[in-house]
This record gives C-alpha cells, structure tokens and sequence, in this order.
C-alpha cells in the first residue's frame, strides 16, 4: 500500500511541475498563480502546498532531491583530489545533468533572472542549502570542522561562483554548451589565483 501511495505522491508532484511548466510559458511566470496550477492538476491549492512551498519552488523543481545528487557526487570523488579539482567536477556533473534537459533549464534561468522574487529564492533558499551540503560533503572528507578550517567553504564558493558565471553566459547564448563554459570559468578562475 505504501509503494502505491509513493508512486501516487511521485506522480503528482511531477503533474504540478509539468503544468506549472506548462503555465508559466503559455501566460508568462508573473501571471500564473499557485490556484492556476492545482486547478490544471485538479487539485486544491492546499495540496499544491503539500508538495511545494511557494510558486518559485515548483519553478525550480524538486531541487531537494537534486541534493542527494549533489552529495553522490561528492561521494563518489577520489579523497586525495584538490579542492578545486573536486568542485570542478562537481560543477561539470550538474552542467551534464543540466544539458540533458537543456530546454527546461534555460527556461528557469531566464525566469530567475527576469522575476525578482524567484532570483530572490534562488539566492536566499536554495543556494544556500547546495552551499551548506557542499561544505558539509567537503569537510566530512577532510575530517575538519568547517566553523574552525576555511577550506570547504572557500572551495564551495568558488565553485558557486565559477557556475554561476558560466549559467548565466548560458543563458545568454543558445548555442552556448554549459559543460565548456564551466571549464571556462574554473580555467580562469584558476588564473585569478595564480596572479
């Protein structure tokens, strides 16, 4: 029963971020309301909530699933690489995950950076949670404490900021490949350490 029930919850949460998706291209971000989707699902709104916090979530998606996706990566990175190394190839997997479904990202980056209040959730919910597992994931591995040894939170804003550099000339040019602008931005940020 339980299967049943998870499968259920799965299939919903998938129809409100599809028909939110749906919405936001037909009327625009601005003009569709959280009603808007649940009644395109046949749904309450009060449900809307139980999946989704806030319109700016089901915008950018189940992006607390994405963590454990974040944290594998991590995990699965030799523990004798660089820092920098590490957050290169942790930026270049989420660029890969991103270019596979390219069109919706760049959908949500353009949305984000139009809508003040979705930039502002980017920015004051969800980075913060990436950064804080990234640092959390970088100090497990080099047995610190990251309140006392800087380390894992320089290592993670820079590979926050490397990324997010690259996401928004990606943004700018379709024809752009995030994967190559990723490596761009390590390469130079690279650069600005060494001069």
């Amino acid at each position: 029963m339980s299967g049943l029930r998870e499968r259920k919850k799965e299939r919903t949460l998938r129809e409100l971020e599809e028909a939110a998706h749906r919405l936001f291209r037909e009327r625009g971000y601005e003009q569709t309301t959280v009603e808007d989707i649940a009644e395109v699902v046949g749904v309450s709104a009060r449900t809307f909530f139980r999946y989704f916090d806030s319109k700016e979530a089901v915008l950018l998606g189940d992006w607390r699933a994405q963590l454990g996706a974040v944290q594998e990566l991590l995990r699965e990175r030799p523990p004798d690489e660089s820092l920098l190394d590490t957050a290169r190839a942790l930026a270049l997997g989420i660029a890969t995950m991103m270019e596979a479904d390219r069109e919706r990202h760049r959908f949500v980056k353009v949305i984000v950076a139009s809508s003040p209040r979705a930039g502002d959730y980017e920015r004051t919910v969800l980075l913060p949670e990436f950064e804080a597992t990234i640092i959390d994931a970088l100090a497990a591995r080099l047995q610190v404490d990251p309140g006392q040894d800087m380390r894992p939170a320089l290592a993670a804003s820079v590979g926050i900021a490397a990324m997010h550099t690259a996401k928004l000339r990606w943004t700018m040019d379709e024809a752009a490949s995030l994967i190559l602008l990723v490596n761009e931005a390590f390469d130079a940020m690279e650069g600005i350490l060494r001069s």
